[in-house]
């Protein structure tokens, strides 16, 4: 067996990253939101302007409204990607941020404003669908782990610039207090739009549409550092292309995710990754921190935008921490442990709540809250695009992240439309459903996750084709050709 190692930061893989950075944007838009909208809906100058209050249905439905956006739009963003291109999806989908972006900035009544949040929703449900498939598809194979769950943990980058702009803007008492935020949006769709263009189209989409002499000179470039002779590029482009010879559905047809028994295994694991991903009790604290902050007695609008915007760092560390890890530790031995922990975090939560009548108590409240963010972001955050991205083979994988997106976006709605009635009417007995939940998360990621660490996309089919998938994944990685990953790979014996 032959070895081609690379370092992370030889040849054309630093120009392989900036190159992703452009996509990394895509993921940034969908964090500003998550933090937009919490930060906003604590301002007295935005509740005063449109007549809303910080809690209660109408809130619930102005939050929502940007799923129902991409739910809308979830059948029709993954076989867009398909057939136009991942970069075409990524520019399409941040034409419609900006004009959404430009539609909030402008409002001048509750119902533009909703229409605002729906134009969002669809805008940032086709670019999700194109950039993450991009970017799997396109990665070094042995740093995809890694790159792919980076993509994820810009969605920290988004929020961080989303709580720091609404933390100064709290101060200032004119309508530019909300209406600066929501239209800063609309920049991350310009700088894409203007350059998605300048960026390579993924290998395997070239190669499923005819073009596979542009794909293979990609493939040198970046992956080979210009060598034509390159034994992992002869390999990679090898799987790619028998995988494109096999027959292929009909772009709107989802049958294909379910048709066996190994297609259905694999798209199992992605619902229980899009739902597991939202609803451990992530989007409650995403989008309500600062009520959850109310409720264990921190009343002062500035100080619950001041605490949000540093758990936004403090999350983002952790995320960019836990994407580094991934390839090392492996993706269900990630999950499993910081699941674990963020029922425990939860559980703190709602108990010193119930209880907190004293600063002291508050300060524990606040404490596990950013404890079960870094718990959350370590393990879920690189895991929420990559396990998804992973399991799902070529012909279904913009299918596969449409469907992803559904679900991700129908548990935001459940989140953001059910959480403030709920934490209006019940307070922190609410969070109970998330202490259950969390622990039917852990025995189900057990159960049934595989791990795909080490693998080419297309060496997961051994794993998905075997009698028992988790225990054919946790067998040692052997190979004949070609060890591209960072460690040796020793034959069976």
């Amino acid at each position: 067996m032959s070895s081609e190692k690379q370092g992370a930061f030889s040849g054309n893989l630093p120009k392989l990253y900036g190159l992703c950075l452009i996509a990394f944007i895509n993921s940034a838009t969908y964090g500003f939101d998550g933090s937009l909208m919490s930060g906003i809906n604590a301002m007295p100058q935005y509740l005063n302007y449109f007549g809303v209050s910080d809690t209660g249905v109408l809130t619930g439905f102005i939050f929502s409204i940007y799923q129902i956006g991409f739910i809308v739009s979830a059948f029709f963003a993954g076989p867009f990607a398909d057939k136009y291109g991942r970069r075409a999806g990524m520019g399409f989908g941040s034409g419609i941020i900006i004009v959404g972006a430009i539609l909030g900035a402008t409002s001048t009544t509750v119902t533009q404003f909703i229409v605002s949040r729906f134009v969002l929703g669809c805008g940032i449900c086709f670019a999700s669908a194109a950039a993450p498939s991009w970017v799997a598809e396109i990665s070094h194979p042995t740093y995809r782990g890694t790159i792919t769950g980076v993509y994820n943990t810009f969605w920290y980058v988004g929020n961080i610039l989303a709580t720091w702009t609404l933390y100064p803007c709290s101060y200032l008492e004119t309508e530019v207090s909300f209406r600066l935020p929501i239209a800063l949006q609309g920049f991350f769709g310009l700088i894409v739009v203007s350059s998605v263009w300048f960026i390579p189209e993924s290998p395997r989409w070239l190669i499923n549409n005819g073009k596979s002499e542009e794909a293979l000179k990609i493939l040198v470039h970046l992956h080979g550092n210009d060598d034509p002779d390159s034994e992992l590029v002869k390999l990679e482009f090898e799987e790619m292309v028998e995988a494109a010879s096999k027959p292929k559905e009909s772009l709107y047809d989802y049958r294909p995710l379910f048709a066996d028994r190994h297609n259905s295994y694999r798209s199992w694991l992605l619902i229980a990754a899009a739902v597991f991903g939202q609803m451990s009790g992530n989007a409650v604290i995403s989008y309500f921190m600062p009520q959850m902050l109310k409720q264990a007695g921190i009343t002062d609008t500035h100080m619950q935008l001041l605490l949000n915007a540093i758990n936004s760092l403090i999350s983002f560390a952790a995320a960019v921490t836990g994407a580094s890890l991934v390839d090392r530790v492996g993706r269900r031995n990630l999950l499993l442990w910081c699941t674990g922990l963020a029922t425990v975090c939860f559980a703190v939560i709602t108990g010193v709540t119930a209880t907190a009548t004293d600063v002291a108590g508050s300060a524990v409240a606040v404490l596990f809250i950013y404890l079960f963010g870094i718990v959350f972001s370590f393990g879920w955050t690189p895991m929420q695009v990559l396990y998804p991205v992973e399991i799902v083979p070529y012909k279904n994988r913009a299918k596969g992240m449409g469907l992803n997106n559904l679900l991700v976006n129908i548990c935001g709605f459940y989140s953001s439309y059910v959480t403030p009635i709920a934490m209006g009417s019940i307070g922190w007995r609410f969070y109970f459903v998330y202490i259950v939940w969390d622990l039917m998360e852990v025995f189900v990621i057990w159960k049934f996750f595989v791990e795909t660490k080490g693998r080419t996309l297309e060496e997961l089919d051994a794993i998905f084709d075997s009698a028992d998938p988790v225990k054919e994944s946790l067998k040692p990685i052997v190979r004949d050709v070609v060890d591209y990953t960072a460690v040796d790979v020793k034959a069976k014996e």
